[in-house]
């Protein structure tokens, strides 16, 4: 009987150790802050709810929320770049951790645009761009390098 009675404090211990971490498991949703609409939250600033919270998304993929052109879905190019939080600039508008060029060809006098003789400017930066040719004279004109 004593061996039952030991037993069945134990299960107890047991089942009340259980329901004690249930009631510690935080199954709530993460939701992020939202500052700039575009879908897409800031990382470090988040709040817990069951159910959605206004100006908060589910995900935490926007690498700069003041700004509704910066986030993992932009697809513009742009010729300036924006300011990071860590007071630096950055061409990275689509969040992919990379300055994405837009125009890399050099241009050629068989009919393609392109950067002349092939010197191609970083982000935000001029450069002579081919038009056309006339003969085997290059036109020419001074275009900024976009970039995402």
């Amino acid at each position: 009987m004593k061996n039952l009675f030991v037993g069945l404090l134990s299960l107890i211990g047991i089942l009340f150790a259980i329901a004690y971490l249930l009631d510690r498991v935080d199954t709530r949703t993460v939701w992020f802050l939202d500052n700039d609409g575009d879908g897409h939250g800031d990382i470090a600033e988040f709040k817990k709810s069951d159910s959605a919270i206004e100006g908060y998304v589910d995900n935490a993929d926007d690498c700069n929320d003041r700004h509704p052109d910066i986030s993992p879905d932009a697809q513009g190019w742009h010729q300036a770049p924006y300011d990071t939080s860590e007071e630096l600039t950055s061409f990275d508008y689509n969040c992919d951790g990379s300055q994405e060029l837009e125009y890399t060809s050099p241009g050629q006098c068989a009919g393609q645009p392109g950067w002349y003789k092939g010197i191609i400017p970083r982000c935000g930066e001029s450069g002579l761009w081919q038009t056309q040719c006339q003969g085997q004279q290059a036109l020419t004109e001074v275009k900024v390098q976009r970039c995402r």
